[in-house]
Parts: structure tokens; C-alpha cells; sequence
């Protein structure tokens, strides 16, 4: 059984819908053991070493809350820090002057319609509003301290207010923000960003377009420099840091391979790492491990694996498993199986071969599994196809399991189709019921047609909005 000592790991988590952060320390832990007790899956969130704390801390991001119990094997503690609340696409970084990290913008719970534009710093206990300016709201951009400025940078993400790129440079200093008059890379998101203290350099690394291979640039405070770099296959959504026990830049890529920056050229030190976007890195000077945490999946999926790189190789040390998104809203954790058999069905259908992603499912399905994923997607496979009762058959095991409102609505269509009238006025009932009603859609629908002579269909719009 593959064992770790992880002593000054520490994760806060912050609640989706609620702003409490939770902190939860590692000590010891197998990797089956740790399964049950892992922080939540999570992408493009932060991981942080706290000198004070003398931890990596992990926070924020676009997160999937999981309700943790406390164990032998993991020590928990909830500290009641007030603060940011729940969002994601902020930058944070820690001033190592003070000891503080800084966190700034992002998205609240409501996306698009909830822009940050304010500052906080955490302590290592509680957070403090400060208040800091003139800035506009901004996300999915990246900040860094650059000890030899005494300040943080600010570069790359969108402007909330223009909703355009922000290409500016921007430094945070004695808590105001200052825009510099300067060129730089141009406009770009999801870029990898960090500091050099021996060079006292900030080297940003791609994000310029997903087609295009990634390019390099450093700034000394006063002016952007271009450097040309080969192309390693990373192109957006890597994650970088710096490890001081290297004395210099690491890039991790979204195919699991790492490299570092040394200033002069770029050199792969290890492969077989976590793959996907949007992974949390960090580096832990105490134990002297890069750490690297959650990130994108393929088709809509949140990992909430925790993996370490040490004398260039990766391990994974502990996994909560795969969260496949299911709705807007709903999220299935899922087995290796099943997150196999899910994306390799997502993969045909984006290549048309729908009867084959039918055989995939089916043939996974037949081993007893119960997924709520895995049924939602046959039906649709199988309405594809004009399989409108075996669709069904699909749905009426899917609503067994753990139904949300639009599974109700897809089990009435079916209805609908095979001319199961009764049935499919009651689905739709219960597809209200539990939240899910589009007057637009119910009268648009295609497979609603045959519904809407019937005298129950006015009423049945009254319901929704």
C-alpha cells in the first residue's frame, strides 16, 4: 500500500454558495484511505505556500462541494473567515514581504453577472477587505509578486466593465493599483505566470490562442521582453510556479508533461503527471515537492486528484475521483469505468458514431453500474437514433437514481414520441416540480408536438414561466 507523509499540507476550501473557508491538514494518509476524505474537486484554483502556516494552501476555483467527515485519517478544522465568499477566476498571490496573500477579482456565484473588482488579503487565519484603486473588475487574469519591485503584477484576463482583453500591466503597491504606459504580450487568458527571485524576472508563458503554440515573455518591472522558445505542445490552461530548490520556472502542461525555464532554454524534466487544464501548482519549500491539484477533465469533467513531483516523478497520492457535470448545476462522481465509458461515448458522438457510443454505454451499463451520467446520455444516444422506447426505458431507470427537473423533461419527451400521453403530462409535472420549466421550450419542443392539442397543455403553461 503506497504511503506519504504530508505533515504541512494544507487545503482551504471555499464553499460554493457559502463564504466559509474550511482548512483541512493532511498528516497521513493511504491512498485508498484518503479517498474518503479529500478536498473538493476543483478547477483553476490556487495553491499557495504560507510560510507562517508553513503549508501549501489550495482555495478558490470552480469547485464541487463534498460533504467530508472526520476521520483518523485527516484532521479537520473550520476556520470562520469571512471574507471573499464563494467565486472563481480571481487572481491571488502571496506578498512574500508581509507574509500575506492577496486575492483580487473574479466571478461570484453568478458568472458573468457577479464581476469582482475588489481586493482582500488573508492572514493565514482571517480575511481583510482593502480597499485599493482605480481598477476595473477583472477575471480569469494573473497576479504575481515580484520581490525586487516590492510589488504584485497584474497581466492578461478580461476587463468585467469593457468586456474586452485587458493587455495592460498593472502593479498592485502599498495597496493601489497602477496601470503602466508600456507594450506588452497582448491580449490573452489562461496564461502561466511566475517570478524568478534570482533573475527577478516574471516570465509569462502562452495563453495566446488555443491553435498557436505557446510564447514566452519576461518583464524586469520596466519593459516586456519577447524570447523565442521552441515549442513543447503547450498552448493555454497550463499551470506554472517556481521551485526555489531548482532555482527556476516550471511549466506544466495539459499532457501531464513538465518542463522548466532556466532563463536561457526550456528542458523537460518529467512526464506521466496529471493531465487536463486549469490544475492547481505549487511548490513546497519545506518538503521540497511540487504539489499539483484538481483541474479540467475531458467533456465537462472536475478531477480532485492530488499529485506531487519529486526527483522528477510524479505520484499520485490521493484521489477523490472524476466529477462528470451533468447539468448546469449537478455533478456525478464517477468510477474509472465509468468516466472511461463516458468520455469514450462523448468522443464518438462528436465523430457521429452514434450507434457505436449507443454499444459503449450499453455494454458498461450491463455490469450493474447505476449512473445517473451514463443513463442521461444513452436516452439521448437513443432519441439520436429514433430508439424512442428503449429512450425511455433509459430515463425511467435514470429518475430511480437521483432525478433532477430536466431528466423529467427528457422522460416526457419520450413519452410524448411513443404516445404515452398520460404519462408524459405527469413527467413534465415533475420536471416542475423540481425546478425545471421553460414555457419557450414546451411550446417549441419538437417532441411536444403531439401534446399540445391536448386540453391539459394550456394548464400545464400556467406552471412555468
Amino acid at each position: 500500500m503506497f504511503q506519504t507523509i504530508l505533515k504541512s499540507l494544507i487545503f482551504i476550501i471555499g464553499l460554493i454558495g457559502f463564504p466559509v473557508l474550511e482548512i483541512v491538514v493532511q498528516e497521513k494518509a493511504t491512498l485508498d484511505q484518503a479517498n474518503t476524505a479529500m478536498p473538493d474537486a476543483r478547477a483553476r484554483a490556487h495553491f499557495i505556500y504560507h510560510p507562517a502556516s508553513k503549508a501549501l494552501l489550495l482555495f478558490d476555483g470552480y469547485a464541487i462541494h463534498l460533504d467530508s467527515t472526520q476521520n483518523d485519517v485527516w484532521k479537520w478544522a473550520q476556520i470562520k473567515a469571512f471574507g471573499p465568499g464563494s467565486r472563481s477566476g480571481n487572481a491571488a498571490a502571496l506578498h512574500t514581504k508581509t507574509g500575506q496573500i492577496y486575492l483580487f477579482g473574479g466571478w461570484g456565484e453568478n458568472f458573468l453577472k457577479d464581476n469582482k473588482d475588489d481586493t482582500w488579503i488573508f492572514n493565514g487565519s482571517t480575511w481583510e477587505k482593502v480597499n485599493t484603486g482605480p481598477i476595473d473588475a477583472h477575471d480569469h487574469h494573473k497576479m504575481v509578486f515580484a520581490d525586487h519591485l516590492g510589488a504584485f503584477v497584474i497581466y492578461s484576463g478580461r476587463n468585467a466593465i469593457s468586456g474586452q482583453p485587458d493587455s495592460l500591466t498593472w502593479l498592485l503597491k502599498e495597496n493601489v493599483f497602477t496601470p503602466l504606459s508600456i507594450p506588452g504580450p497582448g491580449p490573452r487568458g489562461n496564461v502561466g505566470f511566475a517570478y524568478d527571485p534570482g533573475r527577478k524576472k516574471l516570465v509569462l508563458f502562452g495563453g495566446k490562442r488555443y491553435d498557436q503554440p505557446a510564447d514566452l515573455w519576461e518583464f524586469d518591472g520596466k519593459i516586456w521582453k519577447q524570447i523565442e522558445v521552441p515549442d513543447i505542445g503547450v498552448t493555454t490552461g497550463h499551470a506554472m510556479t517556481y521551485s526555489e530548490e531548482l532555482h527556476m520556472i516550471i511549466i506544466h502542461g495539459t499532457n501531464g508533461e513538465t518542463w522548466n525555464w532556466n532563463g536561457k532554454s526550456l528542458s523537460k524534466i518529467a512526464s506521466g503527471g496529471p493531465l487536463g487544464s486549469g490544475l492547481a501548482l505549487g511548490y513546497d519549500p519545506a518538503r521540497k515537492v511540487i504539489a499539483a491539484y484538481g483541474g479540467f477533465g475531458e467533456h465537462n469533467t472536475i478531477k480532485s486528484a492530488l499529485w506531487e513531483l519529486k526527483g522528477g516523478e510524479w505520484k499520485k497520492i490521493s484521489d477523490n475521483g472524476t466529477w462528470i457535470q451533468t447539468s448546469l448545476n449537478s455533478y456525478e462522481r464517477m468510477g474509472d469505468a465509468e468516466a472511461e465509458a463516458f468520455n469514450q461515448a462523448n468522443t464518438l458522438l462528436a465523430e457521429k458514431k452514434i450507434t457505436q457510443a449507443e454499444t459503449v454505454l450499453l455494454k458498461v451499463l450491463k455490469t450493474g453500474i447505476k449512473s445517473r451520467a451514463l443513463y442521461a446520455q444513452l436516452g439521448q444516444v437513443q432519441y439520436q437514433l429514433g430508439k424512442y422506447e428503449a429512450g425511455v426505458h433509459a430515463y425511467e431507470k435514470l429518475v430511480e437514481i437521483k432525478p433532477i427537473g430536466h431528466d423529467f423533461y427528457d422522460l416526457a419527451r419520450g413519452y410524448a414520441r411513443i404516445n404515452e400521453t398520460d404519462k408524459a403530462f405527469i413527467a413534465l409535472y415533475k420536471a416542475i416540480e423540481n425546478g425545471y420549466g421553460s414555457k419557450e421550450h414546451f411550446q417549441k419542443e419538437n417532441d411536444l408536438a403531439s401534446l399540445r392539442t391536448d386540453n391539459r397543455f394550456k394548464g400545464l403553461l400556467e406552471k412555468v414561466k
